[in-house]
């Protein structure tokens, strides 16, 4: 997912360059698992083994601030750990 406009702020200007392949590098460009997939390890670009989809690696904030607790997720584990969240966020930036 991007990063939004209004939150631009409060990530570093390397982010795109040096600290997200940071991340990736740390994670064995593998996913680090989340709340619905805690053994995930689905490797960037292979096939998910559970959803069959190849796997997009994105990171994620699962404490909901970018300072801290930063993780490697696919796809899947990113939409199950931010859908408590999701009707907020949307009530939040939505017209």
């Amino acid at each position: 997912m991007p990063i939004r406009p209004e939150n631009g702020k409060r990530y570093p200007a390397d982010w795109d360059t040096v600290v997200r392949p940071q991340i990736l590098a740390r994670a064995g460009h593998c996913c680090e698992g989340s709340p619905a997939y805690l053994d995930c390890r689905a490797a960037n670009g292979e096939r998910h083994r559970i959803k069959g989809s190849v796997v997009v690696l994105t990171i994620a904030h699962l404490d909901h601030q970018s300072e801290t607790t930063t993780t490697a997720i696919c796809a899947p584990g990113a939409s199950a750990a931010t859908t408590p969240t999701t009707p907020i966020t949307a009530a939040l930036t939505q017209p």
